[in-house]
This record gives structure tokens, C-alpha cells and sequence, in this order.
């Protein structure tokens, strides 16, 4: 029994809202001790949800995380599907504003959980999720010691111009109109305050990703490493909103290239979260007790050259494994 199943910890918001949440900790059998370092994992959507099966890629992700020593914080905030329309719709036009604060809420919630150390703690999401982690390691930045990014919007407006067209009504609607709605995203996008950041930023993206294009996470990085920050980038080449497709990585046992999500999760572990039991030997690069020496920081080769991230060329692939052509994005996306 080293994967963990678990356990219900929904809990009460800052507002007196009821909000569901799992809490991932790692297996007695994998023999770790001590307070765990905690990693907050946020959906997508937003008005979509995570849920505790395999359906989904989020639960291996989740799962690495457990066997190497983390907890992981897995909530369904305020704007999450599954729990009535009403509860979904709390999100429209407020992103950043009350759904944040959820966040805020369950970490100070956790403080109280002795088997977490959250002076140890980092962010992470993918789309919506992503941009509620930059928006969080902006405003919140003393809570952090990592994050991660995953295609996340970044500014509000560059997000929403460079969305395909059919989408931009919807979105308009949602979450609000770049002309007349102005001042208030402004004040949502996570570009207004991530001068503030205080961690190491791991940035992951898909190049042909229609919804939140290359562009906008290469916006953050530059920009961010124009400030002195410490970002690191991963753009996988062949990949769209959700790089996800394991099973195209490797033909063989002798291909070179390593898994790639695999290798995202290293590098995501060894940001600057120590975790390990010191009488339990750690599996290489990860948990390590500092700071990995491949973030591209301002003294690194991919700062010298620029944005220059680190792109993960797919391995040979054989027909059998070629991928399908894109399907044309749907009317109402979720992010």
C-alpha cells in the first residue's frame, strides 16, 4: 500500500462557505518522518474539478508527489463543478478575488495539522490552476517556497486577445471585457503583482497550446527574469493545452529521451522543497535539500541567451504512436 487514498478534509472558508478538499499524505509503508512539506495542487477550469480515481491525469502527478515525501493539498474552491450551479458560478467574474481567498483560508486551516511543515510549502496548477498560482505567489508571497506554473494566464488582457476568436464572447461574459471592465483586470491579473515574487517559479507550457498560447507564458518568464527573478521554462514542442500523452514519449527501452512529464515533476520536486526522511535514501534529483542547479536563473546559459527554455523534442516515434490532428476548440472551453 505505498500510493496514498486520501482523506476528506473539507473545510470552512473565510466567508462561512463550505469548500471540499483532499489531503494527500504519504504512506506509513514508504517510511517517512517528521512534519511533510506541503504542495497545494489546483484544478483547471476553473469550473471543473479533481476528484480521487485515475480518471484524470492530476492523480499520478499527486501520487509521485506522495511517494517522495510531499502532502498535497487538492481542494475544489469555490467556481469547481460537482457541487450545484449556484456553488459553480461563484467564480464567474470574480477570478482572483473570493476563490483566492479559499486558498488563504485552507492554508492557514492546515496550520493546525501537525504532520505538516508549512514553512515548507509550494503552489502548483495547470490553466486556471496556473493562473490562481501566479496570481497566489504574487499576493501571497510569503507562503511560498516554490511554484509552478503550468499555462497559466498571465495577464488578463494579452489572455483574452489572444484567445481564438468564438471563445472571446464567452470569456467577456465570465470574466469580464477588456474596454469596460478594465480597472478591475487590471487588478486581477497576476502581471499587476508578481514583482512580489519571493520563490523559484518553474513555468511549463505546450508550444501549439490554442488556449493559452506560448506567448503568455513567455511573458512571464521574460519578465520576471528581467526582475532578477528565478524562473525557470519547459515548453514541450509537440504539445497543446494538456501535456499529457505519455504513452508517445518512448518507442523503446533504449530511447534517450526520458519521460517528459517524469521529468517535469523532477524538476518540480527539486525546486526548493527538503523532504526527506535523513535515514531513508532519496531517489537522485529530487527532495534535494537546496535549490536545483538547472533553474535557469540570471547567471544560467538559457539567461545568457535570453528566454531560450528548455525544450523537449519529441523521441522517434513509430506510426503506431503519431498523433491525431488537433479537434477544433468547442464554443464554451474550460480552462
Amino acid at each position: 500500500h505505498l500510493l496514498s487514498s486520501g482523506e476528506e478534509r473539507s473545510y470552512t472558508s473565510h466567508d462561512g462557505l463550505r469548500i471540499s478538499a483532499r489531503l494527500y499524505m504519504p504512506a506509513p509503508e514508504l517510511g517517512f518522518t517528521g512534519r511533510r512539506p506541503v504542495i497545494f495542487y489546483i484544478h483547471g477550469g476553473p469550473q471543473s474539478q479533481e476528484r480521487p480515481d485515475f480518471t484524470w491525469f492530476s492523480m499520478p502527478l499527486i501520487q509521485f508527489f506522495t511517494l517522495n515525501g510531499f502532502a498535497v493539498w487538492v481542494p475544489n474552491v469555490r467556481g469547481s463543478s460537482g457541487y450545484g450551479i449556484s456553488y459553480m458560478k461563484r467564480v464567474d467574474r470574480d477570478w482572483g478575488g473570493l476563490d483566492r481567498l479559499d486558498h488563504v483560508a485552507a492554508f492557514e486551516m492546515l496550520r493546525g495539522d501537525d504532520r505538516l511543515d508549512m514553512d515548507r510549502a509550494g503552489v502548483m496548477g495547470r490553466s486556471y490552476g496556473g493562473y490562481m498560482t501566479l496570481t497566489l505567489a504574487g499576493r501571497h508571497p510569503e507562503l511560498w517556497k516554490a511554484a509552478c506554473d503550468m499555462f497559466g494566464p498571465y495577464n488578463l488582457f494579452t489572455f483574452m486577445d489572444r484567445l481564438p476568436e468564438t471563445w472571446k464572447t464567452y470569456f467577456y461574459m465570465a470574466l469580464g471585457h477588456p474596454e469596460r471592465d478594465k480597472e478591475f483586470l487590471t487588478e486581477r491579473s497576476p502581471s499587476t503583482y508578481l514583482s512580489q515574487l519571493a520563490c523559484p517559479l518553474l513555468v511549463i507550457q505546450g508550444a501549439n497550446d490554442p488556449r493559452v498560447v506560448e506567448r503568455e507564458s513567455r511573458d512571464v518568464v521574460e519578465q520576471l527574469r528581467a526582475q532578477g527573478k528565478d524562473v525557470e521554462y519547459i515548453v514541450y514542442a509537440d504539445e497543446g493545452h494538456h501535456p499529457k500523452h505519455v504513452p508517445q514519449q518512448r518507442d523503446d527501452a533504449d530511447d534517450p529521451e526520458p519521460d517528459r512529464w517524469l521529468a517535469a515533476t523532477h524538476d518540480i520536486t527539486s525546486l526548493a522543497l527538503p523532504c526527506g526522511n535523513p535515514d531513508r535514501p532519496q531517489p537522485a534529483g529530487i527532495c534535494r535539500s537546496g535549490l536545483t542547479s538547472r533553474r535557469a536563473s540570471g547567471a544560467g546559459p538559457a539567461a545568457r541567451q535570453g528566454i531560450a527554455p528548455r525544450r523537449h523534442q519529441p523521441a522517434h516515434r513509430s506510426r503506431s504512436c503519431s498523433r491525431p490532428a488537433p479537434k477544433q476548440p468547442s464554443c464554451r472551453p474550460h480552462h
